[in-house]
C-alpha cells in the first residue's frame, strides 16, 4: 500500500495519474494499483485530505478490459452518484452512502468522471447530503 500511495503523491501533478474536477480528485491507477486494493487506496487518500477535495474516486484496471471504480466521500451520497454514472457509462454498481464502487468498460472512464461531476454539481445546488 505504501508504494502505491507514494506513487500517487509523487504523480499528483501528472494528469495521466490524478485528474481534478470541481469536487473530486480521480486517481487513474491503471495497472499500477491492484483492482483489489483500489478501494483501500481511495479510502486512505480521501481520509488524508491530501487533495483537498470532498470526493476521491479511484480507478484500477480489471480483467477483460474493464476498470474497477471506488468512490469515497463524507459529503455526498456515493451510492446514488455511482449508480447514476453507471447508468450512462455502462457497467455494474453498488455500495453505501459514503463508499460505493463499480466495474465499468475501460473506454468509459472519462464518461464516468463527467457523470460523477454532474451528480456532485446537482447535489451542491440542492442538498449537499443527497445526490
Amino acid at each position: 500500500l505504501g508504494s502505491m500511495l507514494d506513487w500517487i503523491y509523487k504523480n499528483k501533478d501528472n494528469r495521466d495519474v490524478v485528474r481534478f474536477g470541481e469536487n473530486c480528485a480521480c486517481i487513474i491507477g491503471g495497472d499500477r494499483i491492484d483492482e483489489n486494493l483500489i478501494s483501500t487506496i481511495a479510502s486512505m487518500v480521501q481520509r488524508s485530505d491530501f487533495f483537498g477535495k470532498k470526493v476521491v474516486i479511484g480507478f484500477g484496471n480489471a480483467e477483460n478490459g474493464k476498470v474497477k471504480v471506488s468512490a469515497r466521500s463524507e459529503d455526498f451520497d456515493m451510492n446514488l452518484a455511482v449508480r447514476a454514472s453507471v447508468a450512462v457509462s455502462g457497467g455494474e454498481a453498488g455500495g453505501h452512502e459514503h463508499a460505493a464502487g463499480a466495474t465499468i468498460p475501460g473506454d468509459k472512464v472519462d464518461v464516468f468522471i463527467d457523470e460523477m461531476e454532474k451528480a456532485f454539481k446537482s447535489a451542491s445546488q440542492t442538498d449537499t447530503n443527497a445526490v
